[in-house]
């Protein structure tokens, strides 16, 4: 008797299950603070690149190349400590991520978050501060060299798992989410409520774009082949 794959659904955790904007910039300003400037150069850096870089890139840009370890540490801090409490799990993921669930898809998180901050932004995905159960993989900066667009973060998830790509997607709200995904040969859904919006999503080449997340479950469903 054949027996049936396992499908499954990666998903990039800030600007698709969470908005983390307003805890990220508050930690990187209170970190600034303790530099020379570093609030004047925390400011010339676009919004859109402070999301994206990652934490000790955006710190040498505040700090300078040779406090940017230091400046690593203090927004690592403030961000667990003081401002993570502005991190808002988006309307209806929790439920969504429940509905994949019960239908038996399995799920996972490929994000280029650090490993510390991590955890305690994850917890709240269930409803009930348990969120890390819903995951069969996490992977997060810590785990490889190559950050996403690189598809090696979502191939190493495929690896722990056993996952083949043909049974996999992966959703996130950037183009270079879709980039890591079609690099390890997954189907793309692009969470069109996320930072980047529909029109980068779909110029990116995106299977599917959901303008919101009461779409998401029907999203994931049809990318792995089940129908919308």
């Amino acid at each position: 008797m054949t027996t049936a794959p396992v499908t499954a659904a990666l998903f990039d955790l800030d600007g698709t299950l969470l908005d983390s904007r307003a805890a990220v910039i508050d930690a990187y300003r209170l970190a600034a603070r303790a530099y020379p400037n570093g609030l004047e150069n925390l400011a010339a850096i676009p919004e859109g690149r402070l999301l994206a870089m990652r934490v000790i890139e955006c710190c040498a840009l505040i700090a300078g190349p040779a406090l940017a370890e230091d400046c690593a540490v203090r927004y690592d801090e403030n961000y667990r400590l003081r401002t993570r409490k502005k991190v808002q799990v988006y309307p209806g993921v929790v439920e969504a991520l429940a509905a994949l669930r019960t239908e038996g898809i399995r799920l996972g998180v490929v994000t280029n978050k650090g490993l510390a901050r991590t955890p305690g932004d994850i917890a709240p995905l269930d409803g009930h501060g348990n969120g890390a159960e819903l995951f069969d993989v996490v992977v997060t900066a810590a785990d490889t060299v190559e950050r996403k667009p690189s598809p090696r973060p979502i191939q190493w998830a495929l690896e722990k798992t056993g996952w083949a790509p043909g049974w996999a997607v992966y959703v996130g709200d950037g183009p270079h989410d879709a980039q890591s995904a079609f690099g390890a040969g997954l189907s793309f859904v692009g969470a069109g409520w996320g930072y980047y919006g529909l029109a980068d999503l779909k110029a990116a080449g995106a299977d599917v774009v959901c303008q919101d997340v009461g779409e998401l479950v029907d999203a994931v469903r049809g990318a792995l082949g089940a129908g919308i």
